[in-house]
Parts: C-alpha cells; sequence; structure tokens
C-alpha cells in the first residue's frame, strides 16, 4: 500500500492562529496525518 503524501502547509504569518487550526483539523478529520510546515523559521519572532 503507498504511502500517503504530506500536505504541506505555508500559511502567511500574519494569518489567524484559528484559521490555520481549523484547516490542520480539516485535513485530519480526512485522513491526512502528515503536515508539514516549509517556511516555519519565517515565523520566528512572531510567536
Amino acid at each position: 500500500m503507498p504511502q500517503p503524501a504530506a500536505i504541506m502547509l505555508d500559511p502567511d504569518p500574519r494569518a489567524r492562529y484559528l484559521r490555520v487550526d481549523e484547516a490542520i483539523g480539516a485535513i485530519r478529520r480526512n485522513g491526512g496525518n502528515k503536515i508539514g510546515f516549509p517556511g516555519i523559521h519565517e515565523y520566528r519572532g512572531l510567536v
């Protein structure tokens, strides 16, 4: 059985956390379990 692809999210740094959380929840509810944030280093200092 092939491995599922990873879903890469690159939200706008100004995006509201709730919207990003909703997107992750929708992905997980639909069977997604590999989620990555390729530009996570850009968020340093914003949290």
